[in-house]
């Protein structure tokens, strides 16, 4: 009876952890990819010499000759998406491959499962969950 009791305990203290470290990578595994596809938009704009402008999750163009891009952080296999993005401003990507500093939310259900900050070289740093 006390062997059962203890494992109870065990599990009980062990379970939250568990829910939190697997939302953490799932929330990692998004940025890696959100990173990956921001990198692209970069090569894209530097090979073709054209500035591209990085929306949010849903964002329309206001201008219909700009370049735009939007990163797509669900497969075709995983709908309905429940992951987006929200940038502070539209990410300007330079002809050059230098875009403006921008803050960025990935979000899980709405909610914030990671914050980010871009730099002038297009890398984002978690700063904090």
């Amino acid at each position: 009876m006390v062997v059962v009791a203890i494992m109870a305990f065990a599990v009980a203290i062990v379970t939250p952890n568990i829910k939190r470290q697997i939302a953490e990578n799932a929330a990692q595994g998004r940025f890696i990819v959100f990173q990956r596809q921001v990198t692209g938009y970069r090569a894209q704009a530097y090979r073709q010499n054209l500035a591209i402008n990085l929306l949010s999750t849903g964002e329309e163009s206001q201008d219909p000759d700009e370049l735009v891009g939007e990163v797509q952080l669900c497969g075709p296999d995983e709908q309905p998406c429940l992951w987006s993005y929200r940038l502070s401003e539209p990410m300007v990507i330079s002809a050059g491959g230098v875009c403006s500093p921008v803050e960025a939310d990935i979000l899980s259900d709405n909610q914030v499962a990671a914050h980010l900050e871009g730099q002038p070289d297009c890398h984002f740093v978690r700063v904090r969950t």
